[in-house]
């Protein structure tokens, strides 16, 4: 998991095993508050100079945007067994339901 390739990942047509690694780089954007932009920026057709719709939205290269990457990549695995603890999904019917749900697996939700 640490050793994920960005750069792979990124020229890598979706199929197969890429695909999970992909979703992992779209939330990877996502917490950095970029997805959003990147979204914008595929939709324009505009990568403002850089060489992929990625970097435009991280506003860097790809080599800049590698710590971030790895650092992104090791706090995934320190909390590893927090994460395989979750269900993979669920479906609530309501807000109550929802915060017991976080409650019981010590989820914050940011209240």
């Amino acid at each position: 998991m640490t050793r994920l390739d960005l750069q792979r990942i990124l020229t890598t047509p979706s199929a197969g095993e890429s695909e999970s690694e992909q979703r992992l780089v779209s939330i990877f954007l996502w917490e950095q508050g970029k997805f959003k932009e990147f979204l914008n920026f595929v939709k324009a057709g505009e990568k403002h100079g850089y060489e992929s719709y990625f970097e435009a939205a991280m506003g860097m290269p790809i080599g800049r945007v590698s710590p971030l990457w790895q650092d992104y990549l090791n706090g995934i695995a320190a909390r590893r067994s927090e994460i395989l603890r979750l269900p993979l999904s669920n479906l609530l019917s309501n807000e109550a339901a929802f915060h017991e749900f976080a409650a019981s697996y010590d989820i914050s939700v940011g209240e």
